[in-house]
């Protein structure tokens, strides 16, 4: 089984809600979209469109003061209904999350997966800041957030961002999970890969999404290779985000030096990083 990391009493109607709605808004800009959910462990990919250049999106003033987005102020005319659940409140720093690494999250001028695109998120950007508005989009199976990101403000689809927690080392679980060996591989996506499949999918009834959210670098004294696990069937932490550090071998290759492991929180952290 999978390990969590230790989580207070849960509240199933919001785990619900928000666990695993990959019905998606990470897409490259300039990018058709489809609201269809993307299936487990794979990466959207989308056919070449370009009707963001053309449709009128908010930008950011050349002042770099604040853009509001097309849908600040009332609310009578944005897709969907008003989402009433608590979080993400208002002044919430949030982390994007489930983005590949060679992708992008969208900001919207609206919420919708064919609304203009104000700005583009990278894959671990971690200084998105909450309005407190939410709304749900039932014909895409989605809840959309509006956001702050430096100087823009817009929506994203909710499935893609979280909150991030405690951070531990789970090396030895890498190691036991693999029999008591030291994982390996023949490059650092290599090793990625063995410890995904020992560690991550080691239990069939399992099948959190896995995504590699930071590209592979194997320069150095260390390799580096970064995954989000996402899906867990919990209210309070939807995945984990883990960092694995690999020693390149005499012969070529790595072996796993030191994973660390980040809880990736649905509804917000404590003064200790402990997903609420």
């Amino acid at each position: 089984m999978f390990p969590l990391i230790p989580v207070p009493a849960r509240c199933v109607l919001a785990g619900v809600l928000l666990v695993g709605v990959a019905c998606g808004d990470s897409r490259p800009p300039g990018t058709a979209e489809s609201p269809s959910a993307t299936a487990a462990g794979s990466t959207p990919t989308r056919p070449a469109d370009t009707s963001g250049a053309t449709s009128g999106a908010t930008v950011p003033p050349a002042d770099g003061s604040t853009a509001p987005s097309a849908s600040a102020g009332a609310d009578g005319d944005l897709p969907g209904e008003p989402f009433d659940l608590d979080f993400p409140r208002q002044g919430d720093r949030l982390a994007v999350v489930g983005v590949a690494h060679d992708d992008v999250l969208n900001l919207r001028a609206r919420p919708g997966a064919d609304q203009p695109i104000v700005e583009t998120l990278a894959p671990l950007a971690d200084d998105v800041e909450a309005t407190g508005r939410k709304r749900l989009l039932p014909d895409q199976a989605g809840i959309w957030a509006e956001v702050t990101h430096g100087p823009a403000r817009g929506w994203v689809n909710a499935s893609y961002l979280g909150y991030l927690g405690v951070v531990d080392d789970w090396t030895s679980q890498a190691v036991e999970a693999n029999g008591g060996r030291v994982p390996s591989g023949a490059s650092m996506e290599a090793l990625g890969a063995t410890v995904i499949e020992v560690f991550v999918h080691a239990d069939p009834a399992d099948n959190p999404r896995v995504v590699q959210v930071a590209p592979a670098a194997e320069g150095g004294d260390l390799g580096a290779i970064t995954y989000d696990v996402a899906g867990f069937l919990d209210d309070a932490q939807l995945g984990v985000r883990l960092a694995l550090a690999g020693s390149p071998q005499p012969g070529g290759g790595f072996t796993l030096a030191a994973m660390e492991a980040t809880a990736l929180c649905r509804r917000g952290v404590d003064e200790a990083r402990a997903c609420l």
